[in-house]
């Protein structure tokens, strides 16, 4: 429901005032209501969330995600004290599941916002397991007139690690967070 008001331009004169002085008749009602309905709205739970639209974001989060996979570890090697360590970095995750989607609350500043979670599966050092998020801004309850384009990532916690120390000269890291650092995130954004 949206409700007009007409009011005078300057409120020191009164709508007969106006009237009078455009030479047209009194206008009496000043106060009109209309129903607006069928306009995209931004999402505020994960069920108004288009099939269509969630499809689109899952395929483009996960290319973003696989194009950081790489087969080779990177390597590098420093002084740390009186020792050296050799640190490598983990790309090489062989499976990516999608977890869930999470919406910000139709309250808050970035409403219409969604988080789709990701599980990466390492199998480097035994089975080891971190998390990524990738959010889409904006998302409505509508996919009319849209475009696959206009899903476009916004951001991801790529940068995010996870660290195992695995002797006192090699350090390994993964891409992606722990779930801790995950539940941590999660509420920080109020996720929940």
């Amino acid at each position: 429901m949206v409700t007009v008001t007409l009011a005078p331009e300057y409120l020191d004169k009164t709508m007969e005032e106006i009237c009078a002085k455009n030479a047209i008749p009194i206008i009496t009602k000043t106060e009109y209501e209309y129903t607006v309905e069928g306009l995209p709205a931004y999402v505020s739970t994960v069920e108004e969330i288009p099939e269509k639209a969630m499809e689109i974001m899952k395929t483009n989060a996960e290319k973003l995600i696989w194009s950081e996979h790489k087969d080779e570890n990177e390597c590098a090697t420093f002084k740390r004290g009186s020792w050296w360590i050799t640190y490598y970095t983990h790309c090489d995750f062989t499976k990516l599941e999608f977890e869930r989607a999470y919406v910000t609350p139709s309250d808050s500043y970035n409403r219409g916002r969604v988080y789709l979670i990701y599980k990466a599966t390492y199998e480097d050092h035994g089975i080891q397991e971190t998390y990524f998020s990738v959010y889409f801004s904006n998302v409505k309850n509508s996919v009319e007139g849209l475009k696959e384009d206009d899903f476009e990532v916004y951001s991801t916690n790529m940068q995010g690690r996870y660290y195992e120390l695995k002797n006192d000269d090699t350090q390994c890291e993964m891409l992606g967070m722990t779930y801790d650092d995950l539940l941590k995130f999660l509420e920080e954004h109020e996720l929940n």
